[in-house]
């Protein structure tokens, strides 16, 4: 009955595990507007439009993520949000016209 109450040593979360796994809220911005400009490039093409779903909608959660967390660069957040919904819009057109 012990065995169960105790925790497990690779599943719980230590000091040191916390902090790696802790993202600033810069650098979650400044990667959802990154997303977004890749997302927003791949979207455009007809032949790899559903492709930049995928980026779209990491820079669309990376960029609310950073909104969320008060980041210090919001343009970067709301450069992700808005690319990445863009993208999003682009590719479904894109894919419904082109088959």
């Amino acid at each position: 009955m012990a065995e169960h109450t105790r925790e497990h040593p690779i599943l719980t979360p230590t000091p040191q595990r916390r902090r790696a796994l802790r993202m600033k809220p810069e650098t979650l911005a400044f990667a959802a507007a990154l997303l977004g400009i890749i997302a927003a490039a791949q979207s455009a093409i007809p032949a790899i439009s559903m492709v930049g779903l995928v980026p779209a909608l990491l820079a669309l959660a990376a960029g609310i993520a950073a909104m969320q967390l008060r980041t210090t660069r919001p343009g970067f957040a709301i450069a992700g949000v808005t690319l990445g919904a863009l993208a999003v819009v682009v590719a479904i057109s894109m894919s419904t016209s082109a088959g």
